[in-house]
Parts: C-alpha cells; structure tokens; sequence
C-alpha cells in the first residue's frame, strides 16, 4: 500500500507496505461480483449527525411513467440497464415503480376520471411523497427517472415536499427527466386538441392536460422560485427532435415549426431558462416513445453514464457539445 503526499512538486510517495496491497484489489473483486460491500452505501455529511454517519445509507431508484401510461413503458429499458449491472448497487438490486394512477385503480376509478380529478398532479406528488417515506429504516438516497408528465410530479413533490423529506431520512440525489414539458405543452391549447380527441378517444381532454398549458396556473407556479427546490439536485434533461413523419406535422402543425418530439418542444424538455445549479441537458433523436425504446438504446446509454460515477465526466462533457450544437443551430 502506498501513501501519497501532495508537495510543490505534485505528489510523492513516502511509505509503501506491499503486505497489504493486494487487499484493496480483493474488496473490489468481492464487490463488483457480489456486491456486498459498502459501495453501494453512501452518506451525506450536510444531512446527517455524527452517530448517523455510522449508519447504512441504501440507495434506491425509482422510474415514473407518463401521462395515460404504466410501468410497463420502461420495460425495455429497464431490461438493457439491469444487463449492464447499473441496478447492483440499488436496495435489492431492484429497480422501483411508482405508478401514480394505482391507488385510484384500486377505489374503481377510469383512467380518465382519475386524469379528471382536481388537483391531480398534486395529489399524485403527494402519493408519490408518501411512497418513498415509509418504512425507512436507515437513510435512503434517490434517484429518479421520470418520463413526460412523471417529471412534473417529481418537481411538484419537491416544491411541496423537499423540506421534509430530510425528516424520514430521504435525500433525492439525481433526477433525470425524458420528454418531460417543464415550461408546458403547446399541444394542451392547440384548436386541434378536440378533433384529435374525438378521433382517439377522450384520453386528452382532461383537466391533467389543461394544466400543462403553458399558461396554466401549476407551469407557473411550479416554474416560480424553482432554485428553493431544485438546485441541491443534479438534474439530467432529455428532449427529443424526431424526424418521424407524424412528428414532423406536428412540429408544423402545433409547435409552429419549433423541433419537438411530437407531444414536448425541446426547450421546454430543457428547462430552457429555469435557474438550475447543477443540470446536464441532451438532445436525441428519438420522439416521445422512442425516448425509452430507441434500438441502439442511446437514451439507456446516458443513464447508464450518468447514474455509474465512473463515465460521468466524459458523458457530461458529450452532452453539452449535442447541446451547443442544437441551441446554435434552432
């Protein structure tokens, strides 16, 4: 084992004890095979006491599907991060499923009518809140990957709840958000909504989707001093700009020109012009759907990255030049 000293001319080594240098290597083989080593625990100090440091602190990711949708929406992408080990270092290397439509299925609800509900968006925040309180035994550590509407319910349990979490031992760690209107969608008040309504059914005249307009009290109020809630987060930002056929109508047709991917404009996937600290922010070529079932998995790819320290610096570094190039050239 060697120590290393930081002096005027870098670092130097001023002992060495090569009894115990083949130690280290066998803790991280045991680990990366077994995974029953502390590299899936994890503290933070600006949290927690003294005597809690010494507590097991379990991390634990949560994926929530859009709007009209269900668990079943991550299943492909679920299957391609479990492959490359991504969930090994998660409570029971299982990922977890808040389905924000579940509790109201289970009292005989439609899913219209619980689209219908006032409030909704709230209430499912509130739900999802309660889900990852209970039962914590030990501090929990998060992450988030939300598609579409999910991430509104994410940043809505936040703005609500984030001061209390700390209070059940909860920090959210990364939250990375697909396709999500952050700033609304245009197609919430479009003159066509109600043609294409009456041509696939009711799913989208609900008071869920009158309150992602991007006039809507809840885009305003959600997007009002956001800082309070957002900024000791690490958010990843996703957008699409499809070049399918049906997308391109709809970029002509509802968002006047603007690259989306059919449902979301880029800069409201992005954030564009919400003060955030620390977000890393991505444009793919990928419409709504295919932002969780694109083939080469390029989306799986980047949380991958993202989520595994290792690869962070460089997928970082990757992602603002896709950026650059897309906030240059629309």
């Amino acid at each position: 084992m060697k120590i290393l000293k930081l002096n005027n001319r870098g670092w130097k080594v001023i002992k060495s004890n090569k009894r115990f240098c083949l130690f280290p290597l066998f803790l991280i083989f045991i680990d990366f095979y077994a995974g029953t080593l502390p590299s899936s625990i994890f503290f933070d100090n600006s949290q927690l006491s003294k005597d809690e440091l010494t507590d097991r602190c379990i991390s634990r990711i949560y994926f929530i599907h859009g709007y009209d949708s269900n668990n079943s929406e991550f299943s492909s992408m679920v299957e391609c991060l479990s492959k490359n080990g991504l969930f090994n270092h998660y409570e029971n290397r299982t990922p977890r499923y808040f389905d924000y439509y579940k509790n109201y299925l289970y009292l005989g609800l439609t899913t219209n009518e619980i689209n219908n509900l006032p409030n909704a968006i709230s209430s499912f925040a509130t739900n999802f809140y309660e889900e990852i309180i209970r039962d914590n035994q030990v501090p929990i550590r998060v992450d988030i990957v939300a598609h579409s509407l999910g991430g509104l319910i994410v940043r809505e349990m936040l703005r609500l709840y984030k001061d209390r979490l700390p209070l059940f031992n909860v920090s959210i760690n990364n939250v990375i958000t697909l396709g999500t209107p952050h700033h609304g969608s245009k197609l919430s008040t479009h003159p066509l909504r109600e043609p294409v309504t009456v041509f696939i059914g009711d799913d989208w005249d609900t008071k869920v989707i009158d309150s992602i307009s991007p006039s809507s009290s809840f885009i305003k109020t959600l997007n009002q001093n956001s800082d309070l809630y957002m900024n000791s987060i690490h958010w990843y930002l996703i957008a699409g700009v499809s070049s399918h056929p049906l997308c391109y109508l709809s970029k002509r047709i509802v968002f006047d020109g603007v690259p989306c991917d059919g449902f979301v404009d880029w800069p409201s996937a992005l954030a564009m012009g919400i003060e955030i600290h620390s977000a890393t922010k991505v444009i793919v070529d990928c419409d709504h759907s295919t932002l969780l079932r694109n083939k080469d998995h390029k989306v799986d790819k980047f949380i991958h990255s993202w989520l595994s320290s290792n690869f962070r610096r460089y997928i970082e570094s990757s992602s603002k030049q896709i950026y650059e190039k897309y906030d240059r050239n629309f």
